[in-house]
């Protein structure tokens, strides 16, 4: 991540399909948006669950963000960034 965000919210409601999505934080630059889900952990045989959700937020970020690259990761308790997407 490069570029200096230009907006930034915590805990978002999205509809999309009929369905509430609610976003733990996303970031906004002028070319990309960071979707960020915090997580106390990271279990075995969890990345594949938290891939799906993730990518359900990325997909309705790029109806809104249609001109921005949108990214996906999960931030742990510890400080660590998995970057799933």
């Amino acid at each position: 991540y490069t570029d200096a965000y230009t907006d930034a919210r915590n805990e978002s409601d999205v509809l999309v399909e009929q369905k509430l999505l609610r976003l733990d934080r996303f970031v906004v630059s002028s070319h990309e948006v960071w979707v960020l889900d915090y997580k106390r952990q990271l279990l075995p045989g969890q990345e594949a669950d938290y891939r799906q959700q993730l990518l359900a937020y990325v997909n309705a970020l790029k109806q809104v963000f249609s001109d921005k690259t949108v990214h996906a990761a999960l931030i742990l308790s510890d400080g660590s960034l998995i970057d799933l997407l």
